[in-house]
């Protein structure tokens, strides 16, 4: 029988064959189906863009602009793009060109949420970091990006920080209609600084393009308006709103006067300003609000800082400041001081006045050298690169600028002398490249996160303590020559005895900075911020060169009054001379060379910081002694009374009648700066 050829020639199935046929026919079925999918899905992923994790070193940031600025977004090819060689070298100290103004601190959390592209836009590979200046002025939205300042701006006078305050201005208008509030320190010693600012109102608005009215359309906001407020013991708003009218700025600034209290409630008046001018941020038109603060002291109410910046950070207002710089790892530095009243004495008095420390407790050990003189001394007297702690972290907190004014900022390396200081600014003698100084940038960290830091590491917590129980002369003076008097050699002991005192009262002092270095050296290596690995070493290498060296000289003692052989019988001096070998015991010898490897390496490691110039200084002072023996004649004897006067050359010294004593001029005291 043949098969039949079509489907009503064929019989009809049975229920049994029709199970047997289908399950003969579905893995094929299938894995047609599998194949094809796999096939569609692998074409789909050639199309789709790969999103590539970004590594830890690269920085992507993206700003969400305020609602009422949630416009479709034109990208267009250069717009505000400002690249670093093209700015002006305005204001600041700066080496070969580079701009160190640009904060590389930029903080972004580790969640970055990228903005999401409209359909058929090209994505863009080569993707630059803004600068902090077009960040700075821009709108913040969202704990999701924070933006940080810049911490230490070197600027070599009040002009250089007003013609970079003016760029910030300018960027700022940029983006919209910007409130400009304008804080005066009414400090005595402010008073040329205010008529230096005031006096530059008209070059700001020239620059800006806003010393002529402009032509606006009705409804359209002033580009910019400006609020002068005076602070010293009290508070004042010297304009009753704000302002465009440059007249009225500047009369605003002429009727500030000094305050002579002393006293400077900085963070009250800023805290105060932020709260009165908040609507402006929020409320249309809304405005861009800038803090400008012009002051040389760190403040009275310290105490604010975190109320403050909480309050400026809220409202997004960054703080400027031009400031002073803060001296490295002290709180206070002499002001040169010139009575501008010709009524009264006219020589130049120091004045102590507290203008640090760079940090929020000091830093550093403070330790006397041995026999320096007082140009050597001046190695105590160096600038640290950054302002005042609560100052700049106030400026980096709120994503402005801390401008450390002083007219010898761009003496970098050289010994700046007393003379050399202008009048009513800090006696440093020393400063140093800001762009080395960048990497050794204070923790600006909340107080309660700042001091968990430090009780993490037991390095970190023993410079801390070591800094606060420092003294800066431990050595007091030492005695180094004695004399015998005639054949008494008890005269010599005695002599020994008094000098072993001085030592003996600084030892134990020494040997508990010793015991808390020596305690934190067991979490050195787990320090990983520069600035801490150099405190430390300097620190420890100090403390233990200072240790050997107040030791030894006891010994010394020790070894003289109790018989030491004499080289030469006629000898009646013994005097203590500084050299390199330590020679009373090995331990010491063993310490000296330890305390030697640890200053070399903050010298080689830290070099051009202040931390290597004192590493340095130190290696150069001899941390052992000797004795050197002399003889000294007996004086010749005194002529007795009866012997004739002394020929004068009948020179005749008596004043004539007609002199007068010229009345010296007062000296004023209580001088409050």
């Amino acid at each position: 029988m043949h098969a039949p050829n079509t489907w009503e020639e064929r019989p009809p199935r049975t229920p049994s064959v029709l199970v047997s046929s289908f399950s003969l026919e579905v893995p094929v079925w299938l894995t047609s189906m599998f194949v094809h999918m796999a096939i569609i899905l692998w074409l789909g992923t050639q199309w789709m863009p790969q999103v590539v994790k970004p590594k830890k070193h690269e920085l992507q940031a993206s700003i969400e602009p305020f609602e009422e600025e949630k416009k479709p977004v034109e990208l267009k090819k250069q717009e505000f793009l400002i690249r670093p060689s093209e700015l002006p070298n305005i204001g600041s100290v700066r080496t070969a060109g580079v701009e160190v103004d640009v904060s590389t601190a930029l903080a972004v959390t580790e969640t970055v949420e990228l903005p999401r592209l409209p359909p058929q836009t090209k994505m863009i590979t080569d993707i630059r970091v803004p600068l902090v200046q077009d960040l700075v002025s821009a709108p913040q939205k969202g704990p999701k990006i924070q933006i940080k300042g810049v911490a230490g701006d070197g600027a070599t006078g009040t002009l250089g920080a007003l013609d970079r305050i003016t760029q910030e201005i300018l960027l700022s208008l940029e983006r919209g209609p910007t409130l400009v509030v304008w804080f005066f320190d009414q400090s005595g010693s402010m008073q040329i600084q205010r008529q230096t600012v005031r006096n530059r109102f008209d070059k700001i608005y020239q620059e800006l393009g806003l010393s002529k009215s402009l032509d606006l359309k009705p409804g359209e906001p002033k580009p910019l308006l400006s609020s002068v407020v005076a602070f010293g013991k009290d508070i004042t708003f010297r304009t009753e709103r704000p302002t465009d009218d440059l007249e009225e700025l500047k009369a605003a600034v002429d009727g500030i006067g000094n305050d002579d209290s002393g006293v400077e409630m900085t963070f009250t008046a800023i805290g105060a300003a932020a709260e009165k001018y908040q609507s402006f941020r929020f409320h249309t038109p809304r405005r861009r609000v800038m803090m400008v603060v012009f002051t040389d002291e760190v403040g009275e109410d310290e105490n604010r800082l975190e109320d403050c910046v909480t309050v400026c950070k809220r409202n997004q207002m960054p703080v400027y400041v031009a400031g002073v710089p803060a001296p490295f790892g002290r709180p206070n530095i002499e002001i040169k001081y010139v009575d501008p009243d010709p009524n009264y004495d006219q020589s130049v008095q120091w004045i102590p006045v507290r203008q640090g420390p760079e940090t929020f407790v000091p830093e550093q050990v403070m330790l006397n050298f041995s026999g320096k003189s007082d140009r050597e001394d001046g190695i105590y007297r160096l600038d640290s690169g950054f302002g005042p702690y609560c100052l700049t972290r106030l400026c980096w907190e709120t994503g402005g600028i801390f401008f450390a004014v002083h007219g010898n900022r761009e003496r970098i390396g050289d010994y700046v002398t007393a003379r050399e200081t202008p009048v009513l600014q800090a006696r440093l003698n020393h400063f140093f490249d800001p762009l080395v100084m960048k990497p050794y940038r204070p923790d600006y960290l909340p107080v309660q996160d700042y001091l968990k830091s430090i009780t993490k590491n037991r390095a970190k917590s023993a410079l801390v303590e070591a800094s606060r129980q420092s003294i800066l002369d431990p050595m007091q003076g030492p005695t180094l020559v004695f004399r015998k008097t005639g054949e008494d050699d008890a005269s010599m002991k005695r002599a020994i005895d008094e000098a072993q005192k001085k030592a003996a009262f600084v030892e134990p002092r020494i040997n508990a900075l010793y015991a808390i270095l020596k305690d934190g050296e067991k979490d050195r290596e787990k320090l990983t911020e520069p600035r801490w690995r150099a405190g430390f070493d300097l620190a420890y290498g100090r403390v233990m060169a200072v240790k050997v060296r107040t030791e030894a000289y006891n010994a010394m003692l020790a070894r003289a009054k109790g018989g030491m052989k004499l080289a030469d019988p006629k000898t009646n001096v013994l005097t203590l001379v500084a050299v390199d070998e330590v020679t009373v015991n090995s331990q010491l010898d063993k310490m000296a060379k330890l305390a030697r490897e640890l200053l070399s390496r903050v010298a080689q490691e830290h070099r051009g910081t202040p931390w290597a110039m004192l590493a340095e200084a130190e290696l150069k002072d001899p941390i052992g002694w000797q004795w050197k023996e002399s003889y000294d004649p007996p004086p010749a004897p005194r002529p007795s009374s009866t012997a004739a006067p002394a020929n004068n050359n009948n020179n005749n010294n008596n004043r004539p009648a007609t002199f007068r004593r010229e009345t010296p001029k007062p000296r004023r005291t209580n001088i409050k700066l």
